[in-house]
């Protein structure tokens, strides 16, 4: 009765039902059976009330019922989480860009000097809007967000976000004009750098010898960026930043684009001016796997000690403040799709391997470079198989950073590798720990889960599960997971930029899905094969970024989590230009300073991680949205608005009254729930929403 489809015919479904009904009553006569056609909320507040007259508490499950198996023998639905990665990074590229926007167009609404009426003040945008909140809404369908739909839907859906992009960026450009106004440059054109499916976000640009480009990169986020990150076809680059207070560029670091001051974020000081002209980077490069290759920065030193036959890496790595070196191991896997007789095959929504461990990943490593600068270094690792072009890993030191990032390109698999196809997996494992069969993965970064290979699943065995499978260990991974020591004290962590599948049940080892391609469908409802489309019908290059990070404990573990959770949810934005003028203008940077040290400290404070304007449909209301890591003390609601018309909308608040907390969904609180707060729990994260009512 509620299965997919079911009501695309709702007149039979309903026929089908009313002569169940019939049946029912016609066998139990005179019993006290009644039939309702009931509304969720009104099922819902009918066992209420027949819970508060028995007097009784609903058992409570804490699990999340992963993996779940069903339909067939050994058939774990963990595909849905592991298949097109990509996909899923384009909805979430998608998702900061259109929160970013709404943020926006929230801030100009309430800081506009039209008439108190809010609905005369949007039309420019309001199809913007609308269309953003309703493809959002589109994209977490079942089958869109898991990736379990036929290619061309896939495809359907990637141009239509690829439109939606387009058209908000026309609105998104005009808008930054106007602002670098008030930095004192003018621009006759300005563009909104957009990803594409499977593609890197690189600008179309051509420099050329005498070119210059202007950038605007714009940090959506309440904290500071440390550093910036563009990509251009060549390396003949030289990088200047504006200086607003100077009225003019001033010259920087150009092996990374960083200036002088950090970027704060989430008001209009927070945009950074570039401009690009030729200079040749100059790249030392080193013997294969030479034992003195290194990068470093100011807080830890990352050497390489050997390279194996099979294409895997052992780095060492030096804290500056320890004397114990870590190690770990880097490589790539795969396994084959099952494609036998006695189970049902692999899929898009099943994931399925009769393997018992992964293979190495057949391919070589062709050089390594090393590139040292003062602000960024790393290492640039080419693979060479017989595919085009090769695979590249830049693992990357920033200044002041304790994370190690790993960009990664793998290239299209190989179709004709075999008859069954190949499920890629990325890994890192750690020398140092034995997890002793326990790992955490995250729920959204908002809570950590435990999982324990090989534990008793909640359902019932039988001779088809109750071997050990490697699907079975696969879980969602969306921003991260991780191992610890049997003390707790050294945790080793990974940090992915999209929704994967992924595991640790192998000893000391992290890996995740990064691409998948095989022959057979797994018999639920969709009849291609998991292969993505490619123009040139040669598969898919994946393009993907990952970090490891280590922790001394588990508090800390959990807060480095969220952390680069809210940095992949808030990417910086980038705009490019042609045409720069500049003009005099007269901007103090004592009094911005001090609003900046007032927010900070009242962010560090309640420990807010986050905070975001976000209307509805229409701008008939408009929310505060506030995450925080944990729950210390209630918000002071006075300070929140304060924080919010000073820094946020920059003195301009006439329009706000006040700040009602609300539902996350935006219906009113109790008075008993305004001011409840949570009991204290280490690994949950706090989200609150505050009304914005208008004067």
């Amino acid at each position: 009765m509620g299965t997919d489809f079911t009501h695309q015919n709702a007149n039979l479904t309903y026929w089908y039902i009313e002569k169940i009904i019939r049946i029912l009553k016609s066998t139990y006569i005179g019993s006290d059976l009644k039939f309702y056609y009931s509304t969720v909320q009104e099922y819902y507040n009918a066992v209420q009330q027949r819970k508060k007259e028995m007097n009784f508490e609903w058992p409570i499950y804490k699990d999340d019922f992963l993996p779940y198996n069903g339909n067939f023998p050994q058939h774990y639905w963990t595909g849905f989480f592991s298949s097109r990665p990509g996909f899923k990074k384009l909805i979430k590229d998608y998702s900061s860009i259109a929160h970013s926007s709404l943020n926006m167009y929230t801030s100009d609404i309430l800081t506009s000097n039209y008439s108190l009426n809010l609905k005369s003040n949007y039309p420019s945008i309001a199809f913007e809007v609308k269309d953003m909140l309703r493809n959002l809404a589109i994209m977490v369908h079942h089958d869109t967000i898991t990736g379990t739909s036929p290619n061309f839907v896939i495809q359907s859906h990637a141009k239509r976000l690829d439109t939606s992009l387009i058209t908000n960026s026309k609105t998104l450009n005009l808008k930054f004009l106007d602002k670098i106004k008030v930095d004192g440059i003018s621009s006759e054109d300005l563009y909104q750098c957009i990803n594409k499916l499977y593609k890197n976000k690189i600008c179309p640009l051509e420099i050329g010898q005498s070119s210059q480009m202007l950038f605007v990169v714009y940090n959506p986020s309440v904290k500071v960026a440390n550093y910036t990150q563009l990509q251009f076809p060549t390396n003949k680059l030289q990088a200047q930043a504006w200086d607003k207070y100077q009225n003019q560029f001033i010259d920087i670091a150009y092996e990374i684009i960083c200036a002088g001051s950090p970027l704060t974020g989430l008001n209009q000081y927070s945009q950074m001016f570039f401009i690009m002209k030729q200079l040749m980077l100059q790249v030392k490069v080193s013997e294969l796997c030479n034992s003195s290759l290194s990068i470093s920065n100011n807080m830890m030193t990352i050497k390489i000690i050997t390279c194996t036959m099979n294409s895997s890496i052992i780095f060492g790595v030096k804290f500056k403040n320890e004397s114990q070196e870590r190690r770990f191991e880097f490589d790539f896997r795969f396994y084959t799709p099952y494609n036998g007789y006695q189970l049902k095959p692999s899929g898009i929504y099943v994931f399925k391997t009769s393997d018992k461990d992964s293979s190495p990943y057949v391919h070589s490593i062709s050089s390594i470079q090393v590139f040292r600068g003062k602000k960024m270094q790393q290492f640039v690792i080419r693979y060479q198989n017989e595919m085009q072009p090769p695979s590249i890993v830049k693992i990357k030191l920033f200044h002041n950073s304790d994370e190690i990032e790993f960009d990664v390109f793998l290239a299209r698999l190989n179709k004709n590798f075999n008859s069954q196809g190949q499920d890629v997996t990325i890994n890192w494992k750690s020398l140092d720990i034995d997890q002793n069969g326990t790992f955490f993965t995250d729920a959204n970064s908002f809570k950590v889960m435990k999982r324990e290979v090989n534990q008793t699943k909640f359902y019932i065995y039988n001779m088809w599960n109750k071997q050990f499978t490697v699907a079975q260990e696969f879980y969602p991974i969306t921003s991260g997971l991780f191992i610890s020591d049997q003390e707790n004290r050294t945790h080793f962590m990974v940090f992915n930029d999209r929704p994967q599948g992924g595991s640790a049940y192998q000893k000391g080892r992290l890996e995740l899905m990064i691409n998948r391609f095989g022959f057979t469908t797994d018999d639920l409802g969709v009849s291609d094969p998991m292969q993505d489309y490619s123009i040139d019908n040669l598969g898919i290059n994946v393009t993907a970024k990952f970090w490891v990070s280590y922790a001394n404990n588990r508090l800390e573990a959990l807060e480095k989590l969220q952390k680069r959770h809210l940095k992949n949810q808030n990417p910086q934005d980038t705009f490019y230009g042609t045409q720069v003028n500049f003009q005099e203008i007269q901007i103090s940077d004592i009094n911005n300073k001090i609003k900046y040290a007032a927010f900070e400290k009242f962010t560090n404070q309640y420990l807010i991680k986050h905070i975001q304007l976000l209307p509805m449909n229409q701008f008939e209301d408009m929310f505060l949205q506030v995450t925080r890591f944990q729950d210390n003390q209630p918000i002071d609601i006075k300070q929140l608005y304060d924080q919010l018309c000073s820094y946020i909308l920059l003195d301009n608040c006439k329009m706000i009254q006040k700040l009602q907390r609300v539902h996350l969904d935006g219906l009113d609180k109790s008075d008993q729930q305004k001011n409840q707060t949570f009991k204290h729990k280490d690994d949950i994260y706090v989200v609150e929403n505050y009304r914005i009512i208008i004067q």
